[in-house]
Parts: structure tokens; sequence; C-alpha cells
């Protein structure tokens, strides 16, 4: 039955036909009015009212929460928690409303995060005390939060405002970095920053608004393959700064990577930035050479001629650094082999702080999921990784070549997701708020896009 339909059977019955948050959050996106819902009685008008309230701040949570995860760790979970929990009130609210505006769906990869909620329960029955308990819970409460943002997607769309508004929020991080890397300067905590491990040059280890560069790098990596698809997936009917803009930005991100001084983060953001040029991408080659012209040239201006001097000092600053983590590699171990198959659970943090062998910035996030989950912990998040991946791949090559913005998102979410977890060989990404909601964000952006793909063909690139 059509929206006209419903609101004259509504009037013949005598029914109040109302618009709710949902539907007009779909008409903004896709200009074309969706469904009212019917209110005939005291259980119909409390339904709606409580939607309205409900719904009405979710989007302006969501943005939020995008622009947070770039500045702000308390901002960011409380962006993302209320988004999420709004969402999952109006879902069970719109159970009981005529007719419904949502329907459940599969993010992808669920029989593996199952897996993984599971082998969490039965840890945190396993532990000493409560509170360890509720903290082993608290562990896996990412996998909650992936379903709620993917639900919120699917009852408020806007997956293009929300992309601009990453990459606005991720290149005023960047211009920050940069701007610390040279005057040493964290306006957030009024603190001085550790000098570059350049010497003879006056130079800073840049953080932006978090506690470490490896927090400011991982973002940054993470962001860094959507501006790089949106290049190379660019026509050259197009304008200028369609084109290059996005260029720009992926030099301004990569820049910022680059001066963290930490190899591990320049290979990460180097692995998300190929994949992405693996994606069946258009200007590879341009791209590739103006990285490595404008890096050269940066360089040679910015150490006088002679990079190696900084790469000699970063190196041997990776040195300690690599002892560092082979100490904390070996407690994580240590604890793994008290209990092999489900882990000790938050006992992994709590145990590695008190005895000083565990730093969030150091590390690796495998042998801490390892400890932290047991051998099946483990492998079910290894599943979970390639499985998403592969979904990503098979959605991609599904979308036409018309539907430009998806083929950036799902060509840019699959660098991302490459450039996370190549970070996480670094340091311990997982336990960081920004870092993983950031990643939960991109990764229900890309399940709702495949959930609508595999639905059938999707209009046009700006309906989702």
């Amino acid at each position: 039955m059509s929206t006209y339909d419903q609101r004259l059977g509504a009037k013949r019955v005598g029914a109040d036909p109302r618009v709710t948050p949902s539907a007009k959050a779909h008409e903004r996106v896709t200009g074309r009015w969706m469904k009212d819902i019917l209110v005939e009685n005291g259980r119909d008008r409390f339904v709606y009212y409580l939607k309205s309230v409900v719904g009405t701040p979710i989007p302006w949570l969501f943005s939020a929460l995008v622009i947070l995860s770039f500045f702000s760790r308390a901002g960011s979970e409380i962006a993302a928690w209320l988004c999420a929990i709004l969402t999952l009130i109006y879902v069970a609210a719109d159970r009981l409303s005529r007719p419904r505006e949502f329907s459940f769906f599969r993010v992808g990869s669920d029989i593996f995060l199952l897996g993984i909620l599971i082998v969490t329960i039965v840890t945190a029955c396993q532990a000493a005390t409560t509170a360890d308990a509720l903290a082993t819970l608290g562990d896996a409460r990412w996998v909650i939060l992936l379903y709620a943002l993917a639900y919120c997607w699917e009852l408020f769309p806007g997956l293009n405002r929300i992309f601009f508004l990453m990459l606005s929020a991720a290149s005023a991080l960047a211009v920050y970095g940069i701007w610390q890397h040279f005057t040493g300067l964290d306006l957030a905590r009024s603190i001085e920053l550790a000098s570059a491990p350049v010497k003879g040059f006056p130079y800073f280890i840049p953080t932006g608004f978090f506690t470490s560069p490896e927090i400011f790098g991982t973002v940054l990596a993470t962001v860094l393959p959507f501006p790089a698809a949106t290049f190379l997936l660019s026509d050259r009917k197009d304008e200028w700064h369609e084109r290059w803009l996005p260029l720009a930005c992926t030099l301004l991100l990569a820049l910022a990577v680059f001066w963290t001084y930490r190899p591990g983060l320049w290979l990460a953001a180097f692995v998300g930035l190929a994949f992405t040029l693996l994606m069946k991408a258009r200007s590879w080659f341009f791209m590739l050479a103006s990285i490595v012209v404008f890096f050269g040239a940066v360089t040679l201006i910015t150490y006088a001629g002679s990079p190696g001097r900084m790469l000699d000092g970063v190196h041997a600053n990776e040195i300690v650094r690599a002892d560092h983590q082979r100490e904390q590699i070996n407690a994580q171990t240590a604890l793994w082999q008290k209990a092999m198959w489900v882990g000790v659970g938050h006992d992994s943090v709590r145990s590695g702080e008190e005895s000083g062998h565990f730093d969030p910035s150091s590390g690796n996030v495998y042998f801490q999921i390892l400890a932290q989950s047991g051998l099946l912990g483990g492998a079910f998040y290894l599943l979970f990784i390639v499985s998403f991946l592969l979904m990503s791949y098979r959605i991609y090559a599904e979308i036409p070549e018309s539907h430009y913005w998806h083929r950036v998102l799902i060509s840019g979410g699959v660098g991302a997701q490459i450039a996370f977890h190549a970070s996480g060989l670094y340091w311990s990404t997982m336990t960081e708020a920004i870092t993983l909601n950031l990643f939960v964000l991109i990764l229900s952006a890309v399940s709702y896009v495949s959930e609508h793909y595999s639905r059938g063909l999707v209009t046009d690139d700006v309906s989702l």
C-alpha cells in the first residue's frame, strides 16, 4: 500500500498519520517521502512520542561521534553510547508501531561475532571478582556497538554527510599535529611534547588531542584511504576541486602520520593505501608518483638534505621500543598459558599494569587478545577480520561504476580496515576507545552499504 493510500485509509478509520524522525531522515537523504505511522489509540500515541523524543537527537549525536572521534576520548565514548542506546530504544519502540520502520539484518561475519561474545561470557564467569567479570564483559562492548551503529545507519541514513564530516575533522587534526611538530605545544593538556628523534633539529612528536602519537597516527592512518579512494576513483571530467582536494587531503594526512616518527604507523598507512590502490583504481600511478615526489621534497627541505640522520634517530628509538614491546608480549604469553582456551579476561590488562608490563601504546593487539580471550577468542577475532574484508570486497565488485560515492566508501573502508589491523601489530589498538570507536563506525557503514546492495540494486549513490 502506498503512503497516499495509507493516509486515506487512516482518515477513513479516524486515525492520525504522523511523521517520525526516521522518516524525516530518509526524506532528507532520498528526497522521497517514505512512510507515516498510524496513531489510533493511546498506545500508538505513546509509541509516536517516544520515537520523537528518542529519535530526534540521534542524527546530531551521530555527527558528534564522527567529529569527537578526532578530538576527545570522553566525548567519543559519550556520543557513541548515547547514540547506540537511543537507537536500540527506538528499535524496541518500533516493534509496537504500525507500520514498522525497521527490519533486523545481519552486519556480516555474525557467527564469529557471536563466538567472540560467547568466549567473553565464559571468560567473565571464571573471573576472580565481580569487578573483573564486568570489566571482561566490557572489553567486548564493541560488538554491541557495531550492531547498534549499523542499525542507526538504517534508521537515520546520511553516509555522504558523515563522510565529509570525517574528512574535515581528520584534516583539522592533521593540521594541528603538524603545527605541534614544529612548536612542541599541546594546548589541550598544557604540556611540552617529546622531542623528535632527530639531532640538531627543533622538532617534536605530535600527539594531537590525545595522550600518545600512536593514537594520533592510527586515527589518521585509518582515515587516510578515504581521500585516497576519492581521488583514485574520480573522473578526469570532474571539477578541479573534486579531484585535487582529495589528493591534497591524502598528502596532508600522510605527512601527519609520517611525523609521528613511528615506523609501525608508517607501515599501517602504507598498506592501507596499497590495498586501496588494488581496488581497481584509475589514477594509481599518478598518486604514487605524487606521494614519492612530495615526501622526497619534504624530507630534503625539513632535514636540510640529510634525511639519513632522521632515519638513524628513528632506528635507535625503535630498538629501545622493541625491547619494551618484547617484554610486554612475553608477559601476555605467560598470562595466556594460564588459560589457553578462553584466556584470563580483563586480568590481562590489570595484572600487566600492576607489574609494569602493560603499556597500551606498545605491545601487540593480537597477543593482547590471545591473553584476554585465549585460542578460541583469538581465532574468532581473526576469522572475523578475514570474513569482513572478503564481504567488503565482494560488495565492492557489485557496486556499479555510476555509484561513485558508494565505491569510494567501500574501497576506502577496505583500506581503513587493513590500516587499523596493521596498527595493531605495533600497539594495543583495541584497548583505546578513540581508535576502537572509529574502527567500529567504519565497519558499521560498510555493513550498512553491503546490506542494501545484497537486497538488490541501489538507485543512486546518495540514497544511503
